[in-house]
């Protein structure tokens, strides 16, 4: 019940965002199968539902099931993101996307390309969620019940000590928890 009550204010959230329709429908114009918005968008996005913290997209990430190459683009310059995934700008509005088979954490672990995957191994709890854009519902108990609870872990040392190491206080727990105002569970 509180999921899908949380899901139909998110993609409310979503449906007032004219950036976002721009995003996912670059998106949809190069992959095939499904596909789940990540990050910041959502948990951030949330967090500021449910407890009024100060976010707005504009950098918007994606898991596709696949890729159609070559990438149809017009209008937009695309650059690659730090792991080779497509990165797509136009002024100020990002979009990444990756293949779930090409995220980082699922391909040097040989794990399936499957959703629950990717959730399993985020860096920090509050990052273990996604919204599915086919069936518009967010995805993540481990990420809904810590933004909930308003508590935020370690989910994946291996994998936060590389994010850490990558994008500094963007993965750092303590700062994580200090913005948000949430508690440390360790």
């Amino acid at each position: 019940m509180i999921t899908e009550e949380l899901s139909r204010l998110f993609k409310e959230r979503l449906s007032k965002n004219a950036r976002y329709a721009e995003a996912l429908d670059l998106v949809r114009k190069n992959s095939e199968g499904k596909i789940w918005l990540m990050g910041g968008t959502v948990y951030k996005g949330l967090i500021n539902i449910l407890y009024g913290f100060d976010y707005t997209s504009k950098d918007f990430d994606f898991i596709v099931e696949k890729e159609i190459t070559p990438f149809k683009y017009n209008g937009w310059d695309l650059r690659g993101s730090r792991f080779g995934s497509p990165k797509f700008i136009k002024n100020d509005l990002i979009v990444d996307f990756v293949s779930i088979n090409n995220i980082y954490a699922i391909k040097t672990r040989n794990l399936p390309g499957i959703i629950e995957n990717y959730l399993k191994t985020v860096p920090l709890s509050i990052h273990s969620v996604v919204f599915d854009i086919q069936d518009e519902k967010l995805i993540g108990d481990i990420g809904i019940n810590s933004i909930l609870s308003k508590t935020i872990f370690i989910q994946n040392k291996e994998h936060y000590e590389i994010c850490r190491l990558m994008y500094a206080d963007k993965h750092d727990l303590e700062k994580n928890a200090q913005l948000f105002g949430f508690k440390i569970i360790e």
